[in-house]
Protein backbone atom coordinates (compact mmCIF):
# COMPACT_ATOMS: atom_id res chain seq x y z
CA UNK A 1 0.00 0.00 0.00
CA UNK A 2 1.30 3.33 -0.90
CA UNK A 3 0.45 5.63 1.23
CA UNK A 4 0.94 9.54 0.26
CA UNK A 5 2.26 11.98 2.71
CA UNK A 6 0.24 14.68 3.05
CA UNK A 7 2.18 18.20 2.82
CA UNK A 8 2.00 19.45 6.18
CA UNK A 9 3.68 23.20 7.32
CA UNK A 10 5.05 23.15 10.94
CA UNK A 11 4.08 26.53 11.71
CA UNK A 12 3.63 26.55 15.13
CA UNK A 13 1.80 28.78 17.25
CA UNK A 14 5.32 30.69 18.39
CA UNK A 15 6.08 31.42 14.93
CA UNK A 16 3.49 33.63 14.13
CA UNK A 17 3.47 35.05 17.29
CA UNK A 18 7.07 36.11 16.19
CA UNK A 19 5.83 37.00 12.78
CA UNK A 20 2.80 39.69 14.51
CA UNK A 21 5.47 40.61 17.13
CA UNK A 22 7.66 41.80 14.38
CA UNK A 23 4.81 43.34 12.32
CA UNK A 24 4.00 45.64 15.62
CA UNK A 25 7.39 46.76 15.88
CA UNK A 26 8.13 48.38 12.49
CA UNK A 27 4.89 49.97 12.77
CA UNK A 28 5.18 51.44 16.03
CA UNK A 29 9.25 52.51 14.85
CA UNK A 30 7.53 53.76 11.57
CA UNK A 31 5.22 55.80 13.90
CA UNK A 32 7.52 57.01 16.16
CA UNK A 33 9.51 58.46 13.23
CA UNK A 34 7.05 60.32 11.72
CA UNK A 35 6.25 61.87 14.76
CA UNK A 36 9.76 62.87 15.98
CA UNK A 37 9.75 64.59 12.30
CA UNK A 38 6.92 66.18 12.87
CA UNK A 39 7.81 67.58 16.75
CA UNK A 40 11.38 68.47 14.80
CA UNK A 41 9.45 70.72 11.87
CA UNK A 42 7.31 72.21 15.12
CA UNK A 43 10.21 73.05 17.35
CA UNK A 44 12.11 74.47 14.32
CA UNK A 45 9.35 76.83 13.61
CA UNK A 46 8.84 77.65 16.79
CA UNK A 47 12.78 78.84 17.19
CA UNK A 48 12.85 80.81 13.89
CA UNK A 49 9.35 82.89 15.08
CA UNK A 50 11.05 83.52 18.27
CA UNK A 51 13.92 84.33 16.97
CA UNK A 52 12.80 86.68 14.61
CA UNK A 53 10.97 88.30 17.32
CA UNK A 54 13.76 88.79 19.36
CA UNK A 55 15.49 90.64 16.20
CA UNK A 56 12.64 92.95 15.67
CA UNK A 57 12.53 93.29 19.41
CA UNK A 58 16.44 94.21 19.37
CA UNK A 59 15.88 96.39 16.53
CA UNK A 60 13.18 98.71 17.95
CA UNK A 61 15.22 99.15 21.59
CA UNK A 62 18.42 99.54 19.45
CA UNK A 63 16.08 102.92 17.92
CA UNK A 64 14.87 103.71 21.12
CA UNK A 65 18.59 104.06 22.53
CA UNK A 66 18.85 106.73 19.96
CA UNK A 67 15.86 108.35 20.81
CA UNK A 68 16.43 108.49 24.28
CA UNK A 69 20.13 109.84 23.80
CA UNK A 70 18.80 112.18 20.93
CA UNK A 71 16.09 113.86 23.43
CA UNK A 72 18.20 114.16 26.42
CA UNK A 73 20.67 116.18 24.57
CA UNK A 74 17.73 118.38 23.14
CA UNK A 75 16.47 118.25 26.66
CA UNK A 76 19.41 119.57 28.11
CA UNK A 77 19.98 122.59 25.46
CA UNK A 78 16.30 123.79 25.14
CA UNK A 79 15.45 126.50 27.76
CA UNK A 80 11.25 125.46 28.36
CA UNK A 81 8.59 123.07 27.19
CA UNK A 82 7.59 125.26 24.10
CA UNK A 83 11.29 125.42 22.90
CA UNK A 84 11.45 121.61 23.56
CA UNK A 85 8.21 120.78 21.46
CA UNK A 86 9.69 123.32 18.55
CA UNK A 87 12.44 121.05 18.12
CA UNK A 88 11.42 117.86 18.84
CA UNK A 89 9.87 116.61 15.31
CA UNK A 90 13.31 118.15 13.83
CA UNK A 91 15.11 116.39 15.63
CA UNK A 92 13.27 113.02 15.52
CA UNK A 93 13.73 112.45 11.95
CA UNK A 94 17.76 112.97 12.18
CA UNK A 95 17.89 110.03 14.23
CA UNK A 96 19.36 106.48 11.78
CA UNK A 97 16.93 104.20 11.90
CA UNK A 98 18.53 100.52 11.85
CA UNK A 99 17.83 98.12 9.13
CA UNK A 100 14.80 96.38 9.69
CA UNK A 101 12.16 99.54 10.87
CA UNK A 102 9.97 100.79 8.38
CA UNK A 103 7.43 103.17 8.26
CA UNK A 104 9.08 105.25 10.61
CA UNK A 105 6.05 108.33 11.02
CA UNK A 106 5.91 111.52 12.98
CA UNK A 107 2.49 112.92 14.29
CA UNK A 108 1.03 115.66 15.35
CA UNK A 109 -2.10 115.68 16.78
CA UNK A 110 -3.72 118.09 19.33
CA UNK A 111 -0.29 119.15 20.76
CA UNK A 112 0.82 115.64 21.24
CA UNK A 113 3.46 114.36 18.85
CA UNK A 114 3.80 110.37 18.84
CA UNK A 115 6.23 108.27 16.77
CA UNK A 116 5.27 105.25 15.49
CA UNK A 117 7.45 102.47 13.43
CA UNK A 118 7.47 98.63 12.50
CA UNK A 119 9.65 95.68 12.72
CA UNK A 120 9.58 92.86 10.35
CA UNK A 121 10.05 89.52 12.54
CA UNK A 122 8.88 87.14 9.58
CA UNK A 123 7.09 87.52 5.92
CA UNK A 124 3.84 87.39 8.20
CA UNK A 125 4.23 88.97 11.46
CA UNK A 126 5.41 92.56 12.36
CA UNK A 127 6.39 94.56 15.93
CA UNK A 128 4.51 97.84 15.63
CA UNK A 129 5.79 100.30 18.21
CA UNK A 130 3.92 103.94 18.75
CA UNK A 131 6.15 106.10 21.45
CA UNK A 132 3.42 109.19 22.87
CA UNK A 133 6.48 112.50 23.52
CA UNK A 134 6.74 113.74 27.07
CA UNK A 135 8.45 116.95 28.03
CA UNK A 136 9.91 115.41 31.40
CA UNK A 137 9.95 118.03 34.52
CA UNK A 138 13.54 117.03 35.94
CA UNK A 139 16.15 114.54 33.68
CA UNK A 140 14.62 111.49 35.62
CA UNK A 141 12.02 111.69 34.05
CA UNK A 142 10.58 109.68 30.70
CA UNK A 143 11.00 111.60 27.45
CA UNK A 144 8.08 109.22 26.05
CA UNK A 145 5.79 106.78 27.01
CA UNK A 146 5.27 103.36 24.81
CA UNK A 147 1.70 103.66 24.40
CA UNK A 148 1.59 100.35 21.43
CA UNK A 149 3.98 97.57 21.61
CA UNK A 150 2.37 94.82 19.97
CA UNK A 151 3.18 91.90 17.16
CA UNK A 152 0.19 91.54 14.52
CA UNK A 153 0.47 88.28 12.04
CA UNK A 154 -1.10 88.38 8.60
CA UNK A 155 -3.71 85.83 7.42
CA UNK A 156 -1.81 84.44 4.62
CA UNK A 157 -0.73 80.80 5.15
CA UNK A 158 3.13 79.68 5.18
CA UNK A 159 4.54 78.16 2.09
CA UNK A 160 6.16 75.66 3.61
CA UNK A 161 3.27 74.16 5.82
CA UNK A 162 2.79 70.43 4.94
CA UNK A 163 -0.96 69.91 3.83
CA UNK A 164 -2.71 66.77 4.37
CA UNK A 165 -5.70 66.14 2.04
CA UNK A 166 -8.13 64.19 3.88
CA UNK A 167 -10.53 64.47 1.09
CA UNK A 168 -9.87 64.22 -2.75
CA UNK A 169 -11.72 66.03 -5.19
Amino acid sequence: MNKKEAAFSHFGFSTILMVFIMICLVTFAALSLLSANSDYKLSRKTADKTTGYYNADANARSYLYKIDLCLAELYSESDDESAYFHELSARLELIDIPDGLTNNIISVDDDIISLSFESEISDFQRLYVTLKMNYPQTGNDDFYEITRWQTKASLEPSEDDDILHLLSN
